[in-house]
């Protein structure tokens, strides 16, 4: 199908296909491990697109083939490196090499001086993603594996910290992220819809204060543990069951645009 393609920066009024979009592109079982899932999601990135100055350190970006929307990408920005937190065409409208270009001209829209790689995560067994992530020349440098588990809080002694910014947050955008503070160790996170804690270091599982604080919070939650491969929660006597693998990616910004041209 031959299709005009425009490219640019999200307005508000674009959030509402962005997400009907979004949602059809991943499968049921991922909707509560990503804040795309969270009920407050629209809010927050028409929140993120109104910052004054255009200053937001995320760029949401669509691609209009007809004038209607076909393609998103969200990107964070980190000098010297883009996140590209996520990208999606919608194949029903089955646009040749949509996402090539939506990519291309997210590429283009940033300073390669400024941004000079381009850093991603995808699940591996996303192999069709995979695939079109190595041709254009983004390399593996590591892998995640993403954990459900359960967890009991005994008595213990720790703290809370931001954790009211956090309940405000959490009550309109459905996410938040707060601090648990024990003699041990000041640890990030994540309150991710109505089912998770989300954790990145592994340590806050042998600590029975941090997690006795968590229990405090809400106990019915589990922790989502997204891990380096090589750590296992088993392995600090924990019951867990393994829910994904995710690959990080880095490619060099002027070789992707080079390699994205003209596809």
């Amino acid at each position: 199908m031959n299709s005009s393609v425009d490219t640019r920066f999200a307005r508000a009024d674009d959030v509402g296909a962005i997400m009907a979009l979004v949602l059809k592109s991943f499968g049921p079982e991922l909707t509560d491990r990503l804040i795309y899932g969270c009920s407050g999601f629209p809010s927050y990135m028409r929140d993120q697109i109104e910052v004054p100055g255009a200053c937001s350190d995320i760029k949401y970006l669509v691609a209009l083939a007809d004038g209607h929307l076909a393609g998103f990408a969200e990107i964070l920005c980190r000098p010297p490196h883009l996140f590209l937190n996520y990208i999606c065409a919608d194949k029903e409208r089955n646009i040749k090499g949509l996402g090539s270009r939506l990519l291309n001209q997210s590429l283009q829209m940033f300073d390669p001086e400024e941004f000079r790689s381009m850093i991603l995560d995808v699940f591996a067994d996303n192999a069709l993603a995979i695939r079109w992530y190595d041709k254009l020349g983004f390399i593996e440098t590591g892998r995640n594996r993403w954990w459900d588990i359960p967890f009991e809080g005994a008595k213990g002694q720790g703290y809370l910290s931001q954790f009211p910014q956090a309940r405000l947050c959490q009550e309109r955008f459905g996410f938040a992220r707060f601090q648990v503070v024990t003699a041990k160790q000041v640890y990030e996170v994540g309150m991710l819809g109505k089912n998770w804690f989300r954790i990145t270091r592994p340590e806050i599982l042998q600590d029975h204060d941090a997690l006795a604080v968590l229990a405090s919070v809400d106990a019915n939650r589990r922790l989502l543990a997204i891990l380096p491969e090589d750590i296992s929660p088993t392995d600090h006597g924990v019951g867990a069951s393994e829910l994904a693998t995710s690959l990080r990616m880095e490619g060099n910004s002027p070789d992707l645009m080079q390699n994205l041209e003209g596809k």
